[in-house]
């Protein structure tokens, strides 16, 4: 028995469909604020605003305060409401602290690899050094809860094997997760795309006949935008209204380009059931394999069930496509 794509994934892609465009385009100054989530799960504008300073002494509050709002509104961190889990201390003035939505970890994750790394400055012992910020094994553990995790990494590894591994092995992992992510983010993106261009053609068609007279305009302004989002600082235009799950996919379409956005919905939820993520995890299983891993790390991998279970998959679907392209 081959191992199943997990229960929901399907509805959480569709999720994250409806806000591609903004994950896609998230500037060097978003991915500064939301890199720092990498390093603690609770962090509040202040906390961050303390970071940045050690960088740049003139740094003023304000603008860290003003990047995290923007952060927050297009969606990548939430506020936190539940703040049992914080100490007293870092609750004395009562700050409002925020931590990463799923949305938000995805979104590190494709742009893992094209944004240059974020640092910070720590003092230990009076020696000042600077600090990288980098996924490693404890970001897999911080948000080891997260769906993100388990649809693109729990199917094919156990977390047990996360806990225990070596960090040049999560280094590892987390550049796989990334290719799976940046697998996913084109997929949504050509989904969204190649619905509009589809929903296009038909009302231009439909404009030829002399039905809808107004549709392809509408549809042609929705295209424009989609080369803007709310990572931009355009505040003229009228934001649509909320959906059920409380998503604006962009900040400023009418109400005619919202309903259009919605309508291509259904089209690109089927479109988002025929991705192939097993692939991707066949492909992370192969590029484990078959790169240098150190030993402890091999031998971790041995007694991980579902990695194995992968592993044999793999390899029999491989034999068997190797015997049909031999004969």
């Amino acid at each position: 028995m081959g191992i199943d794509i997990p229960y929901g994934v399907y509805e959480y892609l569709f999720k994250l469909a409806l806000t591609i465009v903004d994950s896609h385009k998230a500037s060097e100054s978003v991915m500064s604020i939301l890199s720092h989530f990498i390093l603690k799960k609770y962090l509040s504008a202040y906390q961050i605003s303390k970071k940045e300073k050690s960088i740049n002494h003139t740094h003023d509050y304000k603008i860290t305060n003003a990047k995290v709002k923007k952060v927050l509104d297009l969606g990548l961190i939430e506020r936190v409401k539940d703040t049992s889990h914080i100490s007293e201390i870092e609750l004395v003035r009562n700050p409002k602290y925020y931590k990463l939505t799923e949305q938000g970890l995805f979104t590190l994750y494709i742009k893992h690899k094209t944004y240059r790394p974020h640092y910070f400055v720590v003092d230990k012992k009076g020696e000042k050094r600077f600090q990288v910020i980098a996924l490693s094994r404890n970001s897999l553990l911080r948000y080891g809860e997260y769906d993100f995790y388990r649809f693109f990494l729990y199917p094919w590894m156990d977390k047990k094997t996360i806990a225990n591994s070596s960090p040049q092995f999560a280094k590892k992992v987390h550049d796989l997760l990334s290719d799976i992510g940046q697998y996913v983010e084109k997929c949504l993106l050509s989904s969204l795309y190649g619905s509009l261009l589809s929903l296009m053609f038909k009302k231009y068609d439909d404009y030829q006949k002399g039905i809808d007279a107004n549709g392809i305009n509408h549809v042609e302004s929705l295209f424009k935008k989609l080369d803007y989002s709310k990572v931009t600082d355009n505040k003229s235009a009228t934001p649509p209204g909320n959906n059920e799950d409380g998503i604006i996919p962009l900040s400023y379409l009418d109400p005619n380009e919202n309903k259009i956005y919605n309508e291509i919905a259904v089209s690109r939820y089927k479109l988002l059931a025929s991705l192939n993520l097993k692939s991707m995890y066949y492909r992370a299983v192969f590029s484990l394999v078959s790169g240098d891993i150190k030993d402890e790390d091999k031998r971790i991998l041995k007694q991980d069930l579902k990695f194995k279970k992968m592993l044999t998959e793999l390899n029999s679907q491989f034999q068997n496509n190797c015997d049909l392209l031999y004969k």
